[in-house]
């Protein structure tokens, strides 16, 4: 399959010396290149998203919760 990239003059220069240097050719030169960097990338954790960030703060309790007998009357109210 073809396909059209853009690449950066000093990023395309480095690829042609690997090519020489290596005795291989450009487009094998490049699919190696995204093989490995996408190889890395499904490698790294995963990041959290702010979706997905849980948020917590101190609420604070109103009543205190080692007295029974409030804790039942907090309880008990209907409203």
């Amino acid at each position: 399959m073809r396909t059209t990239i853009r690449i950066d003059l000093p990023l395309l220069a480095k690829i042609r010396q690997m090519s020489r240097r290596e005795h291989k050719t450009f487009t094998r030169i490049v699919q190696e290149l995204l093989a490995l960097g996408l190889n890395a990338i499904a490698k790294r954790p995963p990041t959290s998203s702010p979706l997905r960030q849980w948020h917590s703060k101190k609420m604070g309790a109103l009543i205190d919760y080692t007295d029974k007998e409030a804790l039942y009357k907090v309880l008990d109210q209907r409203p």
